[in-house]
C-alpha cells in the first residue's frame, strides 16, 4: 500500500505552471476568478497556508494553488481534489500524528464539508495504520529482521449514490504531526441521473437470482451492482454502470481474490479510461541479421555479423 500512496504523490498532485499567452489568459480571467475564489475559501476551511500573493494556476484538466508549504489542486473535470504538505520532512520532524482514529474521521468529515460532498453519499469511513520493518543480512548471509514498528495512519471512506456502490469513487487522507492534512486524495465525480437510473436496473436483476459468470478454479463469492468510473490520475472522465463479481478461489491458501465487472449478459464492461487516446505503441525490436554460412567453412564456427 504505502508505494502505491508514494506513486499517487509523484502524480496525481503535480501541478505545473500555466504557460499560455495574453491573449489566452484573457479568455480565462472570469472563470480563473471564479474559480480563484472559490479555492481560496476551500483553502481556508481546510486550514492550508496560502498566501494571498499565491496565484491559481491551471494546467491539463488541473487547476491550484501552490506555495512554499502546501499543494492543492483540483480536476476541473471532475469532483476531485489533491492536497499535499510540502514542508521538509524534518520540520514535521518526521513524527506520527497521535490524535484518537475519532480525529481522523471528524478531520475527514471538515474535508468533506469543506469541499461540497454531500453527506448522505459517504457509505463508510475507517482508520488503517501501516507497519513497518527494517532488517540487514548479516556475514553469514541471513537476513535479520528488526521489530515492526507503527507507519503512518490514513483514513479512508468508500461511496453510495441511492443505496449503489460506487466502486471507485474514495477519499483517502494522512495527517501531519501538528495535525495539518499531510495528503488527501479526494476523488468523487458527480454521477449523471441516467448512469444512476441504469445501474437500480442492474440491481434489481441482480436481486432476481442473476445468473453471474464461471471462473475456472474459483467460485462466486459476492455480486453487487454499482458505478464504475475513471481513477483520479486520469485525463478524461468514463462512468458505467456495472455488475461486479468476486471470486474465491477454491484451493485455500492459493492466490487472491479475482474481480470482474460485466454486464446483464456477463460480457466484460470496458474498462473507464485515462486517457482520451492510447499510448503509443513501443517500437519494434531490430531483427537479427540471418547467419551467412561460407563455402566449405562448418556452421558451428562462423558467427553471426
Amino acid at each position: 500500500m504505502k508505494n502505491q500512496i508514494w506513486m499517487l504523490l509523484s502524480t496525481a498532485v503535480l501541478l505545473l505552471p500555466y504557460f499560455g499567452n495574453a491573449q489566452e489568459r484573457g479568455k480565462e480571467q472570469l472563470p480563473i476568478a471564479a474559480e480563484h475564489a472559490k479555492m481560496r475559501a476551500q483553502a481556508e476551511a481546510l486550514r492550508l497556508p496560502v498566501a494571498k500573493e499565491n496565484e491559481l494556476r491551471a494546467e491539463g484538466n488541473l487547476v491550484g494553488f501552490r506555495s512554499g508549504e502546501a499543494l492543492f489542486s483540483h480536476r476541473r473535470d471532475s469532483r476531485t481534489y489533491f492536497i499535499q504538505d510540502l514542508r521538509p520532512a524534518q520540520e514535521k520532524e518526521e513524527k506520527i500524528f497521535q490524535g484518537a482514529e475519532k480525529e481522523y474521521t471528524e478531520r475527514l468529515n471538515e474535508v468533506f464539508r469543506a469541499l461540497e460532498i454531500p453527506a448522505a453519499e459517504i457509505s463508510e469511513s475507517r482508520v488503517l495504520q501501516e507497519q513497518t520493518q527494517e532488517g540487514h543480512v548479516d556475514p553469514s548471509g541471513r537476513l535479520v529482521r528488526g521489530e515492526p514498528r507503527a507507519g503512518t495512519r490514513w483514513v479512508t471512506a468508500t461511496r453510495h449514490v441511492e443505496g449503489l456502490p460506487v466502486f471507485s469513487s474514495r477519499a483517502l487522507m494522512a495527517l501531519s504531526p501538528d495535525g495539518r492534512v499531510n495528503f488527501l486524495e479526494l476523488h468523487w465525480p458527480v454521477i449523471p441521473v441516467e448512469t444512476v437510473q441504469e445501474a437500480h436496473r442492474l440491481q434489481e436483476r441482480v436481486r432476481a437470482r442473476w445468473s453471474p459468470p464461471q471462473l475456472e478454479g474459483a467460485h462466486v463469492e459476492s455480486v453487487e451492482a454499482g458505478i464504475l468510473h475513471s481513477p483520479a490520475v486520469s485525463f478524461v472522465m468514463d462512468i458505467h454502470p456495472a455488475i461486479r463479481v468476486t471470486y474465491a478461489p477454491d484451493a485455500k491458501g492459493l492466490g487472491k481474490k479475482a474481480v470482474r465487472y460485466v454486464d446483464l449478459n456477463g460480457r466484460e464492461v470496458p474498462a473507464p479510461r485515462q486517457f482520451a487516446q492510447p499510448l503509443p505503441a513501443a517500437p519494434e525490436k531490430p531483427r537479427p541479421r540471418p547467419e551467412v554460412i561460407k563455402p566449405g567453412v562448418p556452421p558451428e564456427v562462423v558467427k553471426p555479423r
